[in-house]
């Protein structure tokens, strides 16, 4: 998978991920676990995609069906992001912008998995 279609594929999934959070969030009156989530993924998604208009110079192609399971979806961004890392390579901005997202994802995988 080139960068451009990691990128796409993170960004998307975190909006997935945004959406399922947030209605999780709203049938389990404002779970808190996943409000922080959703507050965290729309976030990235706004980070992330600025860094692909800055880099990849166009939009990305962004597909969003709300299938699966919250802790998947994550635990999918997380592989994703690790592969985006090696794969920039010395991107500083995109590379930089994935370690903090990476970071967040991870605390909040745990947390899911507890």
């Amino acid at each position: 998978m080139e960068l451009k279609e990691l990128m796409e594929k993170i960004i998307s999934n975190k909006i997935k991920l945004f959406l399922m959070c947030k209605f999780k969030s709203i049938e389990e009156y404002k779970n808190e676990l996943y409000e922080d989530i959703a507050v965290s993924q729309i976030k990235d998604v706004e980070t992330l995609y600025e860094k692909y208009l800055m880099y990849i110079g166009e939009k990305p192609n962004i597909k969003v069906e709300l299938e699966g399971d919250i802790k998947e979806i994550l635990k999918e961004i997380i592989d994703l992001e690790k592969k985006l890392i090696n794969e920039c390579g010395m991107t500083f901005g995109i590379r930089q912008t994935t370690i903090h997202c990476l970071t967040s994802d991870e605390r909040f995988y745990f947390y899911l998995i507890k």
